[in-house]
């Protein structure tokens, strides 16, 4: 049978679904990586500057791109973690919550 969450959530999104994204195969909350990436890049990427970031998340999209059109899932899965990583850069420099970014595509998908 299919529970009864299921019925009003057909995509199976639960609750706090945003909160979390599969890594490496574990789940993970978008906030704790956010915090992740502040604790060990922070510093260096505010020393970086945001012109220079988004220069290096072009360069990583750009890697994900090839990896995939050409590459093995396990590239896919690493360049696929970099991009998320350097987002999470620029979110930080920001001042951003990517969590709160993401809320749209619950409350009012475009």
């Amino acid at each position: 049978s299919v529970p009864r969450s299921t019925l009003s959530d057909p995509l199976h999104l639960g609750k706090n679904s945003l909160r979390k994204f599969w890594l490496y195969g574990r789940e993970m909350e978008l906030a704790k990586f956010q915090g992740l990436m502040e604790t060990l890049y922070g510093d260096d990427d505010r020393e970086r500057g945001l012109s220079a970031s988004v220069a290096w998340l072009c360069e990583e999209v750009g890697e994900f791109a090839q990896a995939i059109r050409k590459g093995t899932r396990e590239q896919q899965l690493h360049e696929l973690g970099d991009v998320l990583a350097w987002i999470s850069s620029l979110a930080n420099q920001l001042d951003i919550s990517l969590e709160e970014a993401a809320e749209r595509y619950v409350t009012n998908p475009p």
